[in-house]
């Protein structure tokens, strides 16, 4: 798949550790130490402080965190994901929240809809139409490899 950037971000309201997030987020994909990491303060509608922490992958290392991130992903969302991916495009960009609780919680990576999220958008050098059929065929590698966690990136 040829990607041209990727980003992950993430909101860490003030009564949340940004630390423990970052840790995790760190931890679970160890690529993100190759992004251009940036933090924002703003103040939330109800004047508390909320903390924008923001990862971005440009050409040379988004393949390698998309891998990672994929590679993270279980069946079932993989398959989500494909069936609803018209929703989750827009031009060439994929869009994909993640269950931020999960994630800081179990280490893993679940879909999830709404807020308090791991937002992740994918830039792609190649037509819907091609990422489509790629995605399809990465949620059917690992269907058929789900028990020996096989299933690679083409």
């Amino acid at each position: 798949m040829k990607i041209s950037s990727l980003t992950i971000s993430v909101f860490c309201h003030e009564t949340e550790d940004l630390d423990k997030i970052k840790t995790s987020i760190e931890d679970l994909f160890p690529s993100v130490k190759e992004a251009d990491v940036r933090l924002e303060k703003v103040k939330g509608h109800f004047g508390n402080y909320i903390t924008l922490l923001e990862y971005k992958f440009g050409k040379s290392s988004a393949s390698t965190i998309f891998e990672e991130i994929v590679s993270k992903i279980s069946s079932t969302d993989m398959i989500v994901i494909v069936t609803t991916l018209s929703t989750r495009m827009d031009k060439s960009k994929l869009y994909l929240r993640f269950d931020k609780q999960y994630l800081v919680g179990r280490k893993e990576i679940t879909l999830k809809e709404g807020n308090d999220v791991v937002r992740v958008i994918v830039s792609f050098n190649e037509p819907f139409k091609e990422v489509t059929k790629e995605l399809k065929q990465i949620a059917s590698n690992r269907a058929l490899h789900k028990e020996t966690g096989t299933a690679k990136l083409s």
